[in-house]
């Protein structure tokens, strides 16, 4: 396995953010959903899988403002949620 970094800044962003074109119109995913899908896409086909093989993504949630009880006043772990989208190779 190997590790690569890339930078997208707010115009990058942007573009991923408008492909591919929506007919009729509609609003854009925010930033972070194209960002994921853009990348999630990029990797599945870059592992050639075939159309019966589904991917995993999954991704850290920040959930400290929707726990219920609320995390106690000065806790300083986690406060994640786990959650993840499935879809296949094609």
């Amino acid at each position: 396995m190997s590790y690569r970094a890339f930078r997208f800044d707010s115009g990058k962003l942007d573009r991923v953010r408008a492909w591919p074109p929506r007919t009729p119109p509609s609003p854009a995913a925010p930033r972070s959903e194209a960002l994921w899908g853009f990348v999630w896409r990029a990797h599945t086909a870059a592992l050639g899988l075939l159309p019966e093989q589904q991917t995993k993504l999954l991704f850290a949630v920040d959930g400290r403002a929707r726990f219920k009880p609320p995390l106690p006043t000065g806790y300083f772990g986690n406060g994640i949620v786990l959650t993840n989208s499935r879809a296949w190779g094609n």
